[in-house]
């Protein structure tokens, strides 16, 4: 009982601290125990959080470029590949930055607890680092997979696009030499 009327008290004082008195906080060391414990799980909370946004973006992305079922004009393929330029020059960028201020937060966690000799935050299963980069290279592969695919695909329609215009004329000489 005297140790919760002790920690309402120095909730009082804590309080009048935030309120501009001036009193010392180290008067309170159960009450910067329980504030770092708050602030570390906000930061979890945080971390995964983002975490869990990246990694489903990275899983939507690697649905999306593993579609390989491609239009058969090339207006619309070169407007696919313009999409696909797009996505390597500016949305995966910006991702690969999330990504490292996700480590970095990560990081910063791990550091805060290592400090206050606290045992070393481990993510759920699934929201890891390392998962965060084994989804990486998996969508870098799927990346590399549409880049080859559409390339391929646009070079042949535009082969067929050419032997649509060549037919004609080679129709017309056929039907003139017979």
């Amino acid at each position: 009982m005297h140790l919760l009327g002790s920690f309402s008290e120095n909730w009082v004082r804590w309080h009048n601290i935030q309120k501009g008195a001036l009193m010392s906080q180290a008067a309170f060391p159960a009450l910067k125990i329980v504030f770092f414990l708050k602030e570390t799980d906000d930061l979890k909370s945080q971390y995964e959080q983002m975490i869990f946004e990246l990694l489903k973006w990275i899983k939507h992305k690697i649905v999306e470029l593993d579609d390989h079922l491609f239009p058969n004009s090339v207006q619309e393929m070169r407007h696919l590949l313009g999409n696909f330029r797009t996505f390597r020059t500016v949305d995966k960028p910006l991702k690969y930055r999330e990504k490292g201020i996700i480590e970095a937060h990560f990081f910063h966690i791990r550091t805060k607890q290592r400090a206050n000799h606290q045992r070393p935050y481990m993510p759920p299963g699934g929201r890891l680092l390392q998962d965060l980069e084994e989804e990486w290279v998996k969508l870098e592969k799927a990346e590399h997979n549409r880049g080859n695919a559409l390339r391929q695909e646009l070079l042949r329609l535009e082969r067929v696009e050419q032997l649509v215009h060549r037919f004609p004329k080679n129709a017309a000489l056929s039907v003139a030499t017979t």
